[in-house]
């Protein structure tokens, strides 16, 4: 067994304990240490990071990040400034109190942990290289044969009548490959469940005539507003005994008076919601839409590999696999070349409205790139192999 790391041994832990959940914070620097605490904070929204403030903000700004000058600091009053340092310094404390933040106000926190070799359901970020003898044996030959299963549900297929691809969104995280037929449609309608604070999806979706229903209850409103956009402060609903912060896809298309429409678009990164999801939705409504683009997670967590399993063999009577790329922040498991990734990004389209012909292409395609820019990309080269 074989074991590469992408990173090193180091996660630095944010701290979870000294910050309550859904709490405002401004984060600190954001070297190695503030790239740990925003990666796991995107992931799981556990609180709002207003900003991140970093002395080469210009750097980062210019990558996309959301990351200001120092000098902001001093519109701070009482939101909790998290230090995302390894060293809380005499320099660093007077540094602050120039700005108007008091010791009271600043966390920090060197709290660390090792990667643990996978699988496991803490989040990591590493590939391991494995026989098939050793993978049986790792993981029992059964719990195997399903993982491959999973795997095999997904057959890739190309698009025919010269449909092409194209990118829609961010070039990174919150851009997705799509079928290229998005302008043939009269009444353009598309759902958007997870939202946080990337809105480029829906944007560049809305620029193509749809309307958005975008939906996502761990935020009270949207990073910026158009008029195509309708937004819901609610969340999918994945089990049945769902509380009123949720609700199910068929009860909002029916509340939007959709219920009737087909041809529509869902998109969905719902941060492994989208198996409870996949179990309940009925099959009809799957059937509303033309094209699902789908995160998938937890792909290699063996202990939800039925919901996975039945989830994937319901999507899959109505929808097929079109595209395929790899997140690049999650785990990959091996197997005599054969790739799994942890988390997949997939653009599922249904069956009797797109011919399926052969894809020989490479993946990830050119149309792919890092959802997580200071990682190299997951190659899952021909992906039916």
């Amino acid at each position: 067994m074989k074991r590469e790391e992408v990173i090193n041994d180091v996660i630095h832990l944010f701290p979870y304990s000294r910050v309550k959940q859904g709490e405002d914070v401004v984060l600190y620097g954001f070297g190695k240490v503030g790239k740990n605490y925003y990666r796991q904070l995107k992931a799981n929204n556990y609180c709002n990071i207003k900003y991140i403030v970093d002395q080469n903000w210009e750097k980062y700004q210019s990558e996309g990040y959301p990351v200001k000058s120092p000098e902001h600091l001093k519109d701070e009053l009482d939101t909790k400034v998290v230090l995302a340092l390894l060293k809380k310094s005499n320099q660093i404390t007077e540094l602050l109190a120039l700005y108007g933040v008091d010791d009271s106000r600043v966390i920090h926190d060197d709290t660390f942990m090792c990667n643990p070799v996978y699988p496991d359901k803490t989040q990591t970020i590493e590939t391991i290289t494995m026989s098939r003898k050793e993978a049986e044996a790792f993981y029992g030959a059964q719990t195997y044969a399903r993982l491959e299963k999973v795997r095999n549900l997904l057959k890739l297929g190309g698009v025919v009548d010269d449909r092409g691809y194209i990118r829609i969104g961010s070039p990174n995280d919150g851009g997705y490959v799509m079928v290229d037929d998005l302008e043939d449609r009269d009444k353009k309608i598309a759902y958007s469940f997870g939202i946080n604070n990337d809105v480029s999806w829906d944007s560049d979706m809305g620029t193509r005539g749809y309307d958005i229903y975008m939906y996502d209850h761990t935020i009270d409103c949207l990073p910026e507003e158009r008029e195509c956009f309708h937004f819901f402060r609610k969340g999918i609903a994945d089990m049945p005994d769902y509380g009123s912060e949720f609700d199910t896809l068929e009860r909002y298309i029916r509340k939007n008076g959709h219920q009737d429409r087909n041809h529509m678009i869902l998109k969905m990164d719902v941060e492994g919601a989208e198996w409870g999801f996949l179990n309940m939705v009925r099959q009809e409504t799957l059937e509303q839409f033309d094209q699902i683009i789908l995160e998938l997670h937890f792909m290699l967590d063996t202990s939800r590999i039925n919901a996975i399993e039945v989830a994937l063999e319901k999507l899959t009577k109505s929808h097929r696999l079109a595209h395929v790329h790899a997140n690049n922040y999650g785990s990959v498991l091996c197997v005599d070349g054969i790739v799994y990734p942890d988390t997949l990004e997939v653009t599922m389209v249904k069956r009797d409205t797109y011919s399926e012909c052969p894809y020989a292409e490479e993946l990830p395609s050119k149309y792919d790139s890092p959802c997580w820019r200071e990682y190299p990309e997951i190659v899952l080269g021909k992906w039916n192999t």
